[in-house]
This record gives C-alpha cells, structure tokens and sequence, in this order.
C-alpha cells in the first residue's frame, strides 16, 4: 500500500524548489491555475532549466488562468501584468521544448467546465489529492499536497494528466485501486455526474462522526447528510471570498442551515473529510473537490484520494486541528 505524507503549501513549495532540479526524466504538473509571481517566478526558471537539460516537463492549465486577470483588478493588483507575465515564462517553456497544454473553453458560467485538479509528478515522487495552485497566494493558503515516492502513485497520476490534456470534456469518471485500502477517485467532468460527491455522500450515509473543511459549505444532498450527522464543518466564510463567490457562500449556507464552525483568519482552500465509521473503522476524501453541489453541476474535473489508512487519517486530523480548528 502506498504511504503518504501531508506536506502543508509552504512546504510543499520548498520541495517544489529542492526537487525540480534533481529531476532526471520527467516532471508532470496539472493545476487549475498557473500565475506568475515572486515566488512562482524561480519556479518557472527551474522549469525552462530542467526541459534544456533534457528532462521531460509537461504543464496543463486550466484556461482560467486567464480570468486572474479581472480577479487582480478587483483586488487593486497588477493582474493583467502577471498574467502577461505568465504566458511570456509559458511562451519560453514551449520554445525550449516543454510540451504546454492550456485545457477548457471560457463561456458562461465562466466556471462552468473548469478542470481543477491539481497534481505535480517529478520522477517517481509525486503530490496530489490537494488543492494547491501553482500560484504565489495558494502557496500561503491553509492547504496541503499528499506526497508519496511509490512509482505507481507517480505513474497513475501521470496517466490521468495524459488524459486530460489530450481528450475533449467530458471524461468518463474513473476510479483506480492504488493499494489495499487506497483508492484513486477522478470526475471527469460530466455535468451532474460526480464519482468523488457521490462517495462522500455514501461515506456520510454510515459515519457515526464526520470533520468537514473546505474552501466552500457543503450543498445539495450531501449537506443534508451531514446535518442530519452533526457534522463540524468548517468552511472559508463568506466574507473571505470575492464578491461572487462570497454571495454564492453566504446562499448555501442559509439554504442548507450550515453551521458554519471556522473562526480562523487564514484562508481555507485545503478540501478533506474525515469519517468515523461504526466499528471503529475509519475513512477519508482528500483532494480538489470543494464538496459543493455546484461544481457537480457545472461538470468540474476533480481529483480525490479515498482511503481507510489510520495513519493517513491521523496526519489529516493534526491538519484540521492544528490549522482550523484552532484558527
């Protein structure tokens, strides 16, 4: 079975910064948004180095990358600055060899089709199952990657940006054993089809006690289930968020009667669950999907690591008390 490690944002990006030059054949990064910055910028040059020397890189982002631009200029940043900047770094990775891939049509709603998973894979070491972007501000977050050296982890991952890139939405979801109490969920972006939602639901439905945090509320049915559980949930609160995102929360909350448990200042974007089961028994979902209805609906790209390992499970629960909880 796979062993995995909860590496928090910051630690993930100082890993990202000793890793990329040690690559020897392929670095592999999937994210939803791509943004140059401080401190992304040394990681675009570490890149351009890697692909000159030979390595493999292969980076897919999501199209909306592009929208951090009217998101800069709501927030008085130089969004449209950075995002030149961004696609000149992309513009030279492509000319030195990396294969740049950017996923997913703009239309109306604009998050309607988005591909949000997130995933980076350098040799047989990989990060997945969190919600880190490969951007300056997500690397301060309250979030996490799960980093694990078994090949087959780095291979399965690997496989599913392949996918990604090469195929029209929407995809089939898939799901993909990774050991014996480890399991791969993908949603492929088919709208009202989620393997990862249905599974939390089906989770909720035989969890004694739940803990819950997101960037955003649980709706629909599973919200149901876990007030029907006492679930705690906690959530990045509404005034947090832009001005849309923050409407759409304050609504879901009202509507689905969520206690709203979360009282820290930081920002939440990490997306987990903890489940104790009857017997004893414990389960978990980490990974991109918010577990909101909303994206199930707008037929999003997730990806998510189901689980019954007792130690994974510890090391989250230390994450939601020690960043969340205690705020």
């Amino acid at each position: 079975m796979p062993i995995f490690k909860l590496v928090e944002a910051e630690e993930y990006y100082d890993a990202l910064l000793q890793e990329i030059p040690r690559a020897k054949k392929r670095i592999t990064v999937v994210t939803m948004v791509m943004l140059w910055g401080e401190r992304t910028a040394p990681l675009f040059e570490l890149l351009e180095t890697a692909v000159r020397r030979g390595v493999k890189v292969t980076l897919v982002l999501d199209n909306y990358t592009r929208l951090t631009y009217l998101q800069g200029l709501q927030r008085g940043t130089s969004g449209a600055e950075r995002l030149r900047r961004t696609f000149r770094a992309l513009e030279g990775l492509s000319a030195a060899g990396a294969h740049v891939v950017a996923v997913g049509k703009i239309g109306f709603p604009p998050q309607k089709g988005r591909c949000h998973v997130k995933a980076t894979v350098i040799d047989t070491v990989s990060y997945g199952f969190g919600g880190v972007n490969f951007m300056d501000e997500n690397f301060k977050a309250v979030d996490y990657m799960l980093k694990s050296r078994d090949p087959e982890v780095a291979d399965s991952l690997d496989q599913l940006v392949g996918k990604i890139m090469h195929n029209q939405p929407p995809l089939a979801d898939a799901e993909v054993k990774l050991g014996g109490r480890t399991t791969l969920l993908f949603d492929g972006g088919r709208r009202g089809s989620s393997i990862i939602y249905e599974r939390a639901c089906e989770l909720s439905a035989q969890a004694r006690r739940i803990r819950y945090a997101s960037q955003m509320v649980p709706s629909g049915q599973l919200a149901r289930l876990l007030n029907e559980n006492g679930a705690q949930v906690y959530a990045t609160r509404a005034e947090q968020l832009g001005s849309v995102a923050g409407l759409a929360q304050a609504y879901d909350q009202q509507k689905f009667r969520i206690r709203n448990l979360y009282r820290g200042t930081g920002f939440i974007h990490a997306k987990v669950m903890l489940f104790e089961l009857p017997g004893g028994r414990k389960a978990l979902l980490s990974g991109s999907h918010n577990f909101s209805y909303r994206g199930v609906a707008f037929g999003t790209q997730e990806l998510a690591l189901e689980s019954r390992d007792p130690a994974l499970w510890k090391q989250l629960d230390n994450f939601i008390q020690r960043r969340v909880t205690a705020g």
